[in-house]
């Protein structure tokens, strides 16, 4: 059975027993913008409440975790005053990126732990 080719060598379609796409009655890109493709963008294009919403919370995160890294360098920065710089440097950029550990141990080493320690320094001057 001999197939019938293009001029190319290739197979032609109806040698191929391939329906075109109108036979398949499948809309063809081609044919322009309807109005069918034009409401089925404009739908695509609305975000709901929920994905602006959660959107919203995490360019909030981001920002505030920015802020964070900021904070936490700065402090880094000015509390290794007495390292040479490339020591320095390297604590500073991973009390940034750990910018929320760091700024918890600073917090419990000024605020409670200096309390904790008013204590024990009352209590050791009530037993003498």
């Amino acid at each position: 059975m001999s197939k019938e080719r293009d001029v190319y060598g290739f197979l032609i379609k109806s040698a191929l027993n391939v329906k075109s796409p109108s036979a398949l009655n499948v809309k063809s890109p081609l044919n322009g913008v309807t109005e069918e493709n034009k409401k089925n963008k404009e739908s695509n294009n609305n975000l709901t409440g929920i994905e602006i919403f959660g959107i919203s919370i995490s360019v909030f995160v981001i920002f505030i975790k920015i802020l964070t890294m900021i904070f936490a360098g700065y402090l880094a920065w000015n509390s290794f005053k007495n390292e040479i710089h490339v020591n320095r440097l390297f604590k500073t950029v991973l009390c940034s990126l750990f910018s929320f550990f760091y700024l918890f141990y600073l917090f419990f080493n000024l605020i409670i732990y200096k309390n904790i320690n008013k204590i024990f320094i009352k209590m050791n001057n009530m037993l003498d």
